[in-house]
């Protein structure tokens, strides 16, 4: 993997993290439940973030957990707009 940062990391970050503290009550759920699940303490705050810079390959591409949790959301939210529709 290489050890390039991505250009979007900080904008990438607010998101999820406002998606964790003002998100609709789902976002929160699907934040809390991924957390929980790979094992790191929601309420800390360098485990989070050391877990969400982990790279994985996803796909054919090289991201971070924290580029796979905005999608995830962006995801949710676009299933939660069609559904209203």
């Amino acid at each position: 993997m290489s050890n390039r940062s991505c250009q979007f990391d900080n904008i990438i970050m607010l998101m999820v993290i406002t998606a964790m503290l003002e998100g609709k009550d789902w976002m929160i759920e699907t934040i809390q439940s991924w957390v929980k699940n790979c094992g790191v303490e929601l309420g800390n705050q360098e485990q989070m973030y050391k877990w969400y810079g982990q790279k994985v390959v996803w796909g054919d591409i090289e991201a971070s957990i924290l580029v796979q949790m905005f999608y995830k959301l962006a995801k949710g939210l676009e299933e939660k707009e069609r559904i209203a529709e």
